[in-house]
């Protein structure tokens, strides 16, 4: 033999492993343990609620409805009476749709009014602006693209 090995007794390997493996098997049985207890805690929560949620069915079928008194009517007048310098209350009545203008029909009458020379103003506007927020909005992509260039 011409190099001397240092051979390390195995002993010293088995002893230290066995004791990983004792660790982590109790770990792990602790672990199972707490799961069947939780599970079966689950179990039993659920067996009770299923019986409070049949005993509530029996109890809503066994039980009579009883019938509901009829409220008082009520007087015109509050508890008060009628104090000095009270109004009394004007009861409104929602006019219906036949009297009612639609506000389509309002639109449309206004629409009418304003002319032909204001609508074609209206649209020249709203045209020029569309023309100048274009190159605001162009610009404002050229600029984060050069942000981004830069990262």
């Amino acid at each position: 033999m011409a190099s001397s090995q240092k051979r390390i007794p195995l002993f010293v390997v088995l002893v230290p492993l066995l004791a990983v493996l004792g660790i982590a098997g109790v770990i792990g049985f602790n672990l199972y343990r707490d799961y069947l207890k939780s599970e079966a805690e689950d179990e039993e929560a659920r067996r009770l609620l299923s019986l409070a949620q049949e005993e509530q069915v029996r109890n809503s079928r066994a039980q009579v409805p009883v019938p509901q008194p009829k409220p008082e009517p009520v007087e015109e007048e509050d508890e008060l009476g009628s104090l000095p310098g009270q109004k009394k209350k004007v009861k409104s009545t929602a006019p219906s749709s036949q009297t009612r203008p639609s506000a389509r029909t309002g639109f449309k009458s206004a629409y009418e009014k304003l002319g032909e020379g204001e609508r074609e103003r209206g649209a020249q506007v709203s045209r020029a602006q569309a023309a100048t927020r274009r190159p605001v909005q162009q610009r404002q992509a050229g600029q984060r693209a050069e942000v981004r260039r830069r990262l």
